[in-house]
């Protein structure tokens, strides 16, 4: 191979390496940070060594937050598997025996049913992201008939943004003999809880923005109107939040630079000296 041959790879090369964002996966592991019981603001800084930030704000209108399992709420004390209720054998346990993962549990008791309590959910991070993904669970109701269920769990106004330009929307994925999913002319598409599941598993709503670049995400948990006037408790919970990077890694970056300048130092000797200039 020539020198000019390789001179012209090596050149592509470190274009390539400059212009490919380099990602990797990361986690906002709940049983890794921990949130400030009652707290409804918190960011936690350079996530699972990201180099990014990872801001949440929970905002409740119509509604107050309640205690479970004798804490305030939020906290991400909600340890999913078992039978999910406060106290009752084998909560918290996975079939193994072994603790189960944890989750930002939000609990509340809205004053009415018919959407006008809820939680306005808004995941931001310190620069733009991709894959982002991550549940919810014990999407569900207080059983019984319409106007009796103690509660109804509704997830609506899903939506995401970059630089506050709205995206595509989520990816959603759900069991339909559990969750119902019902298009509003202004919630967008609506997932219901459809029956009482004691279980926090059993019930998932997954949210995800897979190739999507998105830095803020937003979705709102309503107490529906399948229910008694005045709706009892209700909560559902966030699982850990995974993400990748949506820009080069600065390390990257820097070494393709270097190289850069290298190769470019190189060539302008290596013309110099072919019309017999001082390189000096």
């Amino acid at each position: 191979m020539g020198y000019s041959t390789l001179n012209r790879c090596a050149w592509t090369c470190v274009a390539g390496l400059i212009m490919t964002a380099v990602s990797h996966g990361f986690v906002l592991d709940w049983d890794s940070v921990d949130w400030t019981a009652g707290g409804t603001d918190q960011t936690f800084y350079n996530v699972d060594g990201s180099g990014m930030d990872v801001s949440i704000s929970l905002a409740i209108t119509g509604a107050n937050w309640v205690a479970w399992n004798g804490e305030a709420q939020p906290d991400d004390n909600r340890r999913l598997g078992g039978d999910g209720g406060p106290g009752q054998a084998g909560e918290g346990f996975d079939s193994f025996g072994n603790p189960s993962d944890e989750a930002l549990h939000l609990h509340m008791n809205a004053f009415q049913r018919n959407y006008t309590g809820y939680v306005e959910v808004v995941i931001s991070f310190s620069r733009a992201v991709t894959g982002l993904s991550f549940d919810l669970f014990d999407v569900d109701n207080g059983g019984d008939t319409q106007n009796t269920s103690t509660f109804e769990d509704v997830i609506a106004d899903i939506g995401g943004s970059l630089n506050s330009v709205d995206v595509d929307p989520a990816t959603v994925d759900y069991d339909s003999g559990s969750i119902d999913r019902v298009v509003h002319p202004t919630r967008g598409d609506e997932y219901r809880g459809t029956y009482w599941a004691p279980d926090s598993e059993d019930v998932v709503l997954g949210l995800s923005w897979d190739e999507q670049v998105v830095d803020t995400v937003t979705f709102r948990y309503y107490a529906g109107n399948f229910s008694q006037r005045n709706p009892g408790d209700q909560g559902i919970s966030i699982s850990d939040i995974s993400f990748a990077s949506a820009v080069p890694e600065p390390g990257t970056v820097a070494g393709g630079a270097l190289l850069l300048v290298g190769l470019t130092v190189g060539e302008f000797h290596r013309r110099r000296r072919a019309i017999g200039a001082s390189v000096s």
